[in-house]
């Protein structure tokens, strides 16, 4: 269970979030604070405070102080090394110990069997979002298992260590995600 704040109440937000989730007393005055439901959940202590995005002056400066998770980068390697790094810095800041935080990034992925052409194999996906091949392109990893996993790889190596992926039109197909589970994330086992 996780807490998503994406707008520009997040400053304010932020505190109450984790001040509610980690004690068991009201937030401090000085705070506006909106009404939350008591944190339920698994984990323990209290359910993760996720933050995503990589705003460097505001939104890792929020991370490194009350964040359990962050998502950045979009599954950009370099975007992803410059983006924690920023965060390193942050937690040196402020004395927070940066390896306690998950550092997640994400990717739109569509696995391609042997000899599958991307653009006939995304044609109902793109016909669907009114997009070319090549904005699908931009927007997805189009390719190859061992293709995906490389960008993984990549992702991993530039410092995050939870991935998030995404596959188009799964609600209607889940031949997509058991080809991932067998030709991708066997990879990573």
């Amino acid at each position: 269970m996780g807490t998503f704040l994406a707008d520009a109440r997040t400053r304010n937000r932020c505190p109450c979030v984790h001040t509610r989730s980690t004690r068991h007393t009201p937030a401090p005055t000085h705070l506006k604070c909106y009404p939350l439901d008591e944190p339920k959940g698994a984990r323990q202590p209290h359910p993760s405070l996720w933050i995503g995005g990589g705003g460097e002056q505001v939104t890792l400066k929020l991370v490194a102080r009350y964040a359990d998770a962050c998502n950045v980068g979009g599954g950009d390697p370099d975007t992803i090394r410059h983006k924690l790094g920023i965060l390193r810095q942050h937690c040196a800041d402020l004395g927070r110990d940066y390896d306690a935080i998950i550092k997640s990034t994400n990717f739109n992925v569509f696995p391609l069997r042997p000899g599958e052409d991307g653009e006939k194999a995304t044609e109902r996906f793109r016909t669907a979002l009114g997009m070319s091949y090549e904005e699908a392109q931009r927007a997805a990893i189009i390719g190859t298992p061992d293709q995906i996993a490389g960008r993984i790889r990549a992702a991993i190596e530039a410092g995050a260590d939870y991935i998030i992926v995404n596959m188009p039109h799964l609600a209607y197909d889940q031949q997509p995600l058991h080809y991932f589970a067998d030709a991708v994330i066997t990879q990573f086992a």
